[in-house]
């Protein structure tokens, strides 16, 4: 790939095993499943390539995720099924080193879900013996919300504002986070 002579790492985003192989076949270094490997052509494909994984959570479609996601506990429900993921690509030859979970903020989560799964950041860590966990706050207005939280109206912002604070908030919390372990 074109990105290959400066050494980069390119990371592949995507649900569908036939664009995992045709990406893997021409050096991608990381497939990052947003439906969290659940296909099994998926896994066959991150089983066969020296590939690393990211395995991601969703609940639902990418059309009606955000609808009305419900959690009985969130945190449990999304730290049980990326376990399972990481012991099922396991058993299918899969290194849990190749692998990096992603609670899937975002991704049929309410607000509150991503606030909760932000603060458990150090359970998901466990699932890979405290290695990192890959935190994709794609929407940077949802992780301006969250560096809100002052009453003011972040729908309001501009999207400026938004490119900018939830970027850089999600830093300062990661950082924040970081420095209590």
């Amino acid at each position: 790939t074109a990105l290959a002579k400066w050494q980069i790492p390119l990371s592949l985003d995507t649900m569908k095993a036939d664009v995992m192989r045709k990406g893997a076949d021409i050096g991608v270094d990381i497939l990052n499943d947003v439906s969290g490997f659940k296909d099994a052509a998926a896994q066959a494909v991150l089983s066969s390539s020296d590939c690393g994984g990211v395995i991601m959570h969703m609940q639902g479609q990418p059309r009606t995720m955000q609808q009305a996601p419900v959690y009985a506990d969130c945190v449990l429900e999304v730290a049980a099924f990326l376990q399972q993921q990481i012991e099922g690509l396991r058993d299918q030859g899969v290194s849990p080193d190749r692998l990096l979970v992603d609670p899937g903020f975002g991704f049929g989560k309410t607000l509150q879900h991503n606030i909760d799964l932000f603060k458990a950041t150090p359970r998901f860590a466990a699932l890979r013996d405290g290695r990192e966990v890959e935190r994709g706050e794609q929407n940077r207005r949802r992780a301006a919300r969250l560096a809100v939280r002052r009453g003011e109206d972040a729908d309001a912002r501009t999207d400026a504002d938004a490119r900018t604070e939830g970027p850089q908030s999600s830093k300062l919390l990661c950082d924040f986070n970081a420095s209590f372990r």
